[in-house]
């Protein structure tokens, strides 16, 4: 069996719904969502956390209960700063690494995401962006050479590239010989570059109610193609299936199962037939 590590942010979060009302999520960040997202579907998966919320004051003992069988230290910094977690990566033993943060970080930071590649030494290496910046180096710049999926947003792209132009960002894209890569569009749509070719995937049509970690179930479904050995059309379908059942539930504990991703995407399928 494929066994996946994904390593990131995770936090205690709310968020605002659009009709202005807070809910409450839980443990949130991007790495927790594909984290339960993966173990949903059926993916042998372990989510450990690069730093956590020093204002979560129950937090540690939650991803404690993630991470029951590691050891670790916890240097904590000045309030209103991250932690980071000390810990030994070769233990894990992944076949694929998937790292969430955010484009922009710290020198201090990047290093560390290195580390972490060299400790784990997985067969495929997945960075899930996001658009937040605590920093002033662009992650790309350290780790383009060793990772083999990335999928960026518009928002994300439009600040590496420097340009809105949709084609312009693709063939930057093309350019960086990444094995995965193309751009997620949100309610418009995704691209996806594989070998070379384009491929364009309709959005599902549904009525979003919180678009909290929809781009974080999107790669988790790609990541569950890649494991299937599905081929492109399927992978990226079911990626935008998963990702539109999740903006159509309210909250982070957005998890779906494949049965109801495929009976989803079947069912679409038939009402627009």
């Amino acid at each position: 069996m494929t066994k996946v590590v994904v390593v990131g942010a995770i936090f205690n979060a709310r968020t605002l719904t659009h009709d202005g009302s807070e809910v409450s999520r839980g443990l949130g960040g991007g790495a927790y969502f594909i984290y339960r997202a993966l173990k949903k579907i059926g993916v042998e998966v372990d989510c450990d956390p690069l730093w956590f919320d020093l204002d979560s004051k129950e937090l540690p003992s939650l991803i404690y209960q993630l991470n029951e069988k590691n050891d670790r230290s916890i240097i904590r910094k000045d309030k209103g700063e991250y932690s980071w977690i000390a810990q030994d990566y070769t233990r894990f033993n992944a076949d694929i690494l998937v790292i969430k943060c955010s484009l922009f970080n710290s020198v201090e930071f990047n290093t560390r995401i290195l580390e972490i590649i060299d400790q784990i030494t997985p067969k495929l290496v997945v960075y899930e962006s996001s658009v937040s910046s605590t920093g002033k180096e662009l992650v790309l710049d350290r780790i383009v050479s060793r990772i083999d999926v990335f999928i960026p947003s518009y928002i994300e792209a439009k600040a590496v590239f420097n340009t809105g132009d949709i084609d312009v960002i693709l063939s930057n894209l093309e350019k960086m010989n990444i094995k995965v890569t193309g751009l997620k569009l949100a309610e418009k749509g995704s691209w996806l570059i594989i070998d070379g070719k384009r491929h364009f995937f309709k959005p599902f049509d549904v009525v979003q109610k919180d678009s909290t970690g929809a781009g974080d179930l999107y790669m988790a479904g790609i990541i569950y193609g890649i494991i299937q050995g599905m081929h492109t059309p399927k992978s990226g379908t079911f990626a935008s299936a998963l990702g539109a059942l999740g903006v159509s539930k309210l909250g982070g504990e957005k998890c779906f199962g494949v049965v109801e991703v495929l009976k989803f995407i079947k069912e679409t399928k038939k009402r627009q037939s």
